[in-house]
């Protein structure tokens, strides 16, 4: 029998319960083996060894990082089985598509600079997005300030996630914004957006 990827509901409720007449099978703990390694991902980008592209921000407005800018993102290692279990890379899209339900730590890291030679604040923050419905907004969030367009800046966060009220699946975006008055040029130089189960 194929080994089969559960959910905690099911290993709890099926695979293991009262087993006061032997009824936890080798099979039960295979499943439970594949069930609970796993559901990773993993999304970078390395524009800055070639040329990056400017991503116009508008003013006030927040934005879904591009994560193909300068032609340089890539996928890193996911474990996903299709679209029922684990976590996709998909950099195309600008995200990773979470499938599993649970509790996951997230973390950003992004090098930019920006177009411009006045002061910018820029924010910065993880987002999900349960079913394709609204964007949500975590508390996983950081600021810099640039002063020029020579000045680099390198940022990070992250936090836990939890994707236990979606449907199917809960994608995880990085977003950004600015509030100076006009549309503002960001250059993504390097980053990755990490995913991993551990709850």
């Amino acid at each position: 029998m194929a080994d089969t990827r559960r959910t905690r509901a099911y290993l709890l409720g099926t695979s293991f319960p009262d087993n006061t007449v032997g009824s936890i099978s080798a099979q039960d703990m295979r499943d439970y083996v594949v069930s609970a390694m796993g559901s990773y991902a993993n999304i970078n980008n390395n524009a800055a060894d070639g040329t990056p592209a400017a991503q116009a921000v508008a003013n006030g407005t927040t934005v879904t990082l591009d994560w193909a800018g300068g032609g340089s993102g890539a996928n890193g290692s996911d474990d996903t089985d299709g679209a029922t279990y684990g976590a996709d890379a998909d950099y195309a899209n600008d995200r990773i598509r979470i499938y599993t339900k649970g509790l996951f730590m997230a973390q950003m890291n992004i090098s930019y600079k920006q177009g411009t030679a006045g002061n910018v604040l820029w924010t910065w923050l993880l987002a999900t997005q349960a079913d394709g419905g609204a964007v949500v907004e975590s508390n996983f969030k950081v600021q810099r300030l640039l002063g020029s367009s020579s000045e680099a800046a390198a940022i990070a966060a992250g936090g836990i996630i939890d994707t236990t009220g979606h449907t199917t699946h809960s994608d995880l975006l990085v977003r950004l914004r600015h509030d100076q008055g006009s549309s503002q040029n960001m250059l993504f130089q390097y980053g990755q957006l990490n995913v991993v189960r551990v709850g």
